[in-house]
């Protein structure tokens, strides 16, 4: 499904024309407009599936661990449950970051190999042009919220019908094979599905502060370094978030 979005996305983009007042003919055609916009779209994509996968990954092998630890020791049981969750979560922004980020760097230096007068590049136009980023995470993150959240719906319904009316068996016995079903979809849903989610909230806010920082250093004419400060500034941010995150982690 993502491919056949990124064809479609380069369809639309290749039949535009450049937006009024936009400083990239120089550097790109309409057709390279539209190939960065869907090669930066599968780019989100991939990372927001790699995100759900690692989120799921870590949780399942983390519950096995927190339940056998908690026959022992509580202490124990919350490190692991605690660590496991943080190691997911700081996966989820590195992702962010690093995907963001090369995708950034790989146009600033298009923009320098190719910029021919003595102007400065138009660096505030690169977070317009990998928008499809945050585009391709939204809609990997869709199709597993949505995905695990009709699938253990549909079993938790099913399971508690049979189970209560029929049976007459509680909720969650492992004498029914449909809460199973469910626990997956849980799995697939919380898990998965909350990394995928939180990853593309993470890219989204960081294009979009970079979209406004960038234009907004435009509009004062500042110079090409400053310009370069407001646009890296939510990414700095983040990258800061993870090194106080990672020090915290070890307070617990």
């Amino acid at each position: 499904m993502a491919f056949v979005c990124a064809a479609l996305l380069f369809v639309i983009y290749a039949v535009r024309d450049f937006p009024p007042g936009s400083e990239l003919k120089g550097y790109f055609s309409v057709t390279g407009m539209a190939c960065i916009t869907s090669i930066s779209f599968l780019i989100g994509s991939g990372c927001s599936a790699i995100a759900g996968y690692a989120g799921i990954w870590v949780s399942v092998r983390a519950n096995i661990r927190v339940a056998s630890a908690a026959r022992n020791d509580y202490n124990k049981a919350l490190q692991i449950c605690f660590r496991g969750g943080a190691f997911a979560a700081i996966i989820n922004v590195a992702l962010a970051i690093f995907g963001i980020s090369l995708l950034f760097l790989i146009l600033n230096f298009h923009f320098y190999m190719n910029n021919t007068t003595k102007n400065p590049a138009p660096i505030q136009e690169i977070p317009v042009l990998i928008v499809g980023f945050g585009f391709g995470a939204s809609f990997v993150a869709m199709f597993a919220q949505l995905g695990g959240g009709i699938f253990t719906k549909a079993a938790d319904v099913g399971a508690d019908l049979v189970g209560k009316v029929e049976e007459n068996i509680p909720e969650d016995d492992p004498r029914n094979p449909a809460t199973m079903a469910d626990l997956v979809g849980d799995n697939v849903g919380d898990c998965a599905g909350q990394c995928a989610d939180l990853f593309e909230s993470i890219s989204a806010e960081i294009l979009a502060a970079m979209i406004l920082g960038g234009s907004m250093a435009d509009h004062a004419g500042l110079s090409y370094d400053v310009k370069c400060g407001f646009m890296l500034f939510p990414l700095i941010v983040h990258s800061l978030d993870l090194i106080v995150s990672t020090i915290s982690i070890y307070f617990v």
